[in-house]
């Protein structure tokens, strides 16, 4: 009985030691489970305040999705260069323009999820993107005007609308869209009149022509250079108009109708003729107007002839002298009269004035003169009566005439430059009119010295000579 007790005490304290032990193993694991969910909750509070951080910093940039100021400055910037770029709309480099809006949606997927070194990668390729696009842009748009400007000056205007059209890809489907169409509606504007105005040109309606050039000229940015067509056409124009004038210039000049030469002129000057042409012109009008005043002269000159009015014609012809120097032949006849109204009041004078021909040089001029007056072919009853009033003049001069000296015996008698008559009482000499002086000399004695003046219409002239006063 006691063995059976000793064996059921040793069975009961082995069930206690296995009890304890299998407390003891529990509470290992609770201590070890109490540690793990120690660590747990320390991990998840820390993580906690990592995500409390995040969205802190969220706050900061933007109160509903909690960015940066600086994220929120860079996510503004990209948004305002992709807002210039529609979906589904064809533009310059597109390819790169859906690279930047993919990274954009990428990074702000980073930004959110807190990975902040991720999302400042794709920022900085996206700025990469960004400048390129830009330069990429820039260099497009520098190109594509040029080509536009060297199709204009081309007047292709076809070319430039599709240069155009590829300029606006670049601008981008924004408020610029208007300026674009606007530009287009004025290269198709500008190409109709230019259409116009060449077809002008071809029809010679320079007129309709410059007046298209001139509209042309109002629509700004197109055919800039269009300036130097106007003043083609402007040239051209002058062109026509000065043949025209010139054609009625020429019709004038041979009806000598120097009124109308010059109102034509004026009308040429007024187009800028060539200068040749202006002073081939000019001498024209010039020549007619020389023409036309000396026909006047003539005809005034002819009236005083016809008179007699030998004083007028010479003073007329001495206020036109410079005039009269030119190689015309109505100068040439004006020349004439001016000769013969010389002529003729010289002869008037000789006939007025016979006494003149006491000298030897005038009656030499006398008959000089008679034959000027019959080479000049002026010849009328008149003149006629005056030449021949002259001849006698002249015949009567060179007729000599009697003189009787009379003198002592003893006085040598000469006359002064004409002939010694030596010593008389008296003696007839025949001298021909003229002044004379009769020289009477003797030794020991005042020499003598007379005057005489002969004339035609001396008869019987006696003169005393003698040199009878001593010393």
């Amino acid at each position: 009985m006691n063995k059976k007790i000793d064996k059921k005490l040793i069975s009961t304290h082995k069930s206690r030691i296995f009890f304890l032990v299998l407390i003891s193993v529990f509470s290992i694991l609770v201590a070890v489970s109490l540690i793990i969910l120690i660590n747990n909750l320390s991990d998840n509070t820390q993580e906690n305040n990592q995500t409390n951080l995040n969205k802190n910093i969220v706050a900061q940039v933007k109160p509903e999705l909690g960015f940066s100021e600086n994220v929120k400055s860079q996510l503004h910037e990209v948004s305002k260069f992709l807002d210039k770029f529609p979906e589904n709309y064809e533009f310059f480099d597109a390819k790169k323009v859906l690279t930047i809006r993919n990274n954009f949606n990428q990074s702000k997927i980073f930004l959110n999820a807190g990975e902040f070194d991720k999302y400042e990668e794709q920022i900085s390729q996206i700025k990469t993107l960004i400048e390129s696009y830009n330069e990429n842009t820039n260099n497009h748009f520098l190109l594509t005007s040029n080509n536009i400007r060297n199709a204009l000056i081309n007047k292709d205007t076809l070319k430039a609308k599709k240069e155009l059209d590829s300029l606006y890809k670049v601008i981008g489907f924004n408020k610029d869209k208007k300026l674009f169409f606007d530009m287009v509606h004025s290269f198709d504007k500008a190409e109709t009149i230019y259409r116009s105005a060449m077809n002008a040109s071809k029809n010679q309606d320079y007129d309709l022509q410059l007046n298209l050039l001139g509209e042309l000229k109002k629509i700004p940015n197109v055919y800039n250079d269009i300036e130097e067509e106007f003043s083609n056409a402007l040239i051209l124009k002058n062109k026509v108009e000065v043949e025209k004038y010139l054609k009625k210039f020429d019709k004038y000049f041979v009806e000598q109708n120097l009124q109308s030469m010059k109102e034509t002129y004026a009308k040429i000057a007024n187009l800028n003729v060539d200068k040749i042409i202006s002073q081939d012109l000019k001498n024209k009008i010039k020549n007619i107007e020389i023409r036309n005043k000396l026909t006047s002269i003539k005809g005034s000159l002819t009236n005083y002839l016809n008179n007699y009015e030998w004083d007028k014609i010479i003073d007329v012809c001495e206020k036109n002298k410079k005039i009269l120097t030119i190689k015309n032949s109505t100068a040439e006849e004006i020349l004439q009269i001016h000769k013969i109204a010389t002529l003729g009041k010289e002869l008037i004078f000789y006939n007025n004035h016979p006494e003149i021909l006491v000298k030897k040089s005038k009656r030499i001029r006398g008959q000089s003169l008679i034959e000027d007056v019959k080479n000049s072919n002026f010849n009328n009853k008149f003149i006629s009566k005056e030449l021949k009033k002259l001849a006698t003049n002249l015949k009567n001069y060179n007729t000599p005439v009697g003189l009787t000296i009379i003198s002592d015996g003893f006085t040598e008698v000469s006359v002064r430059g004409s002939q010694y008559l030596g010593k008389f009482k008296k003696i007839e000499v025949f001298l021909k009119p003229g002044d004379y002086f009769i020289i009477g000399v003797r030794n020991g004695y005042q020499d003598a010295l007379k005057k005489v003046s002969l004339n035609p219409n001396s008869v019987n002239f006696n003169i005393v000579i003698k040199a009878d006063e001593k010393l």
